[in-house]
């Protein structure tokens, strides 16, 4: 239950997000996710690119040291 719990979800949603940043096209998974073209599109983009793997990171990291 904790490997699942701390380690294997964050990894696997780590894995999910680095995939839609950086090999999935951005007007593919903008439009997958149902986002209008815009300053929404490109804060998305940004946040799956950068902040969400560096927050799963951490939530990772927490995980682990508990």
């Amino acid at each position: 239950d904790r490997l699942t719990s701390y380690v294997l979800l964050p990894v696997s949603a780590i894995g999910i997000a680095l995939v839609v940043g950086w090999q999935w096209q951005k007007a593919a998974a903008a439009e997958a996710a149902g986002l209008p073209p815009g300053y929404l599109r490109t804060l998305w983009w940004l946040a799956m690119r950068w902040l969400v793997p560096a927050l799963l990171g951490l939530v990772l990291v927490t995980g682990l040291l508990m």
